[in-house]
């Protein structure tokens, strides 16, 4: 049975609206074919196909409420300027009523498994809500934050970059008490004058961490020198992990890996062994 994701209530405050009190909500979806009941979808607007086209369908559900930005409005439908923000007003409401712990992830590359592995492990401690997929941009990140249910003991967010200040644009919607930058690589380099560009792009990411969070940085990386300074800078606690020596450094990499966390050593069995895991 799926846990209550909004009422009525909630909805009406977050959207100035007025629908009936008797409805409540268990998915927040921006695809039409993820709507099965009691859903909000949110009618948006992309590049190859405009989400106005399903509304109809999705409404066939009376269970279903509609976001909408044309056509006509309904005891079922709210009528927004732009349905994209909506959904972002959405998401931060999400982010302001919850208690999880929230995580947010960036890099060049990694950033996908490494949720992945935090969202199997975090499930043995509570109730955990992550990223789907790699639902890492504009759209994917507050529809992702959209459906963090209050009940959630953790949350971990995946976010994605091609160019400056789009990290900066989700992470003061997530607003993560841990933040980790998995390494800086050459992806999408053809928008930046060099790879410095990257790096600062992806530190972006210290600008949303909340009071007294913590980044965690690859002291292996060779931009480590240059996170640790904008870390600095801004009076964020700084946690390393690598196989140099680091805060959490990895002491042998067998099919059993060995590390060492303030001077215990910790080991752990990897089933399907691959170095670019640790």
């Amino acid at each position: 049975m799926k846990i209550k994701l909004y009422s009525a209530e909630e909805i009406n405050t977050v959207f100035d609206s007025n629908i009936s009190n008797k409805f409540f909500f268990n998915k927040v979806a921006i695809d039409s074919r993820e709507v099965s009941n009691r859903g909000i979808f949110f009618a948006i607007k992309g590049d190859n196909d405009d989400g106005h086209r399903y509304v109809k369908k999705v409404l066939k559900n009376k269970n279903n409420l509609a976001i909408i930005s044309k056509g006509v409005k309904n005891k079922r439908s709210i009528k927004t300027q732009n349905t994209l923000e909506s959904l972002r007003n959405l998401a931060s409401y999400s982010r302001q009523r919850s208690e999880a712990k929230i995580i947010a992830i960036t890099g060049s590359c990694g950033k996908t498994s490494l949720k992945n592995l935090l969202n199997s492990s975090l499930k043995k401690f509570g109730r955990t809500h992550c990223s789907p997929k790699s639902f890492n941009n504009h759209f994917g990140v507050p529809y992702s934050l959209a459906n963090l249910n209050s009940n959630d003991k953790y949350g971990v967010f995946e976010l994605g970059m091609s160019s400056k200040g789009e990290i900066d644009n989700l992470v003061n919607l997530v607003r993560p008490h841990i933040a980790i930058i998995t390494n800086i690589g050459p992806a999408h380099i053809e928008n930046f004058k060099n790879i410095y560009g990257i790096c600062k792009a992806k530190a972006e990411i210290m600008n949303g961490i909340s009071q007294n969070g913590i980044i965690i940085l690859n002291k292996d990386d060779k931009f480590f020198n240059s996170l640790k300074k904008i870390a600095n800078k801004k009076n964020i606690k700084i946690l390393t992990f690598g196989f140099s020596q680091s805060d959490i450094q990895i002491k042998k990499s067998l099919r059993k890996v060995f590390f060492k966390i303030k001077n215990k050593i910790f080991h752990f069995k990897i089933k399907n062994f691959n170095k670019s895991y640790l």
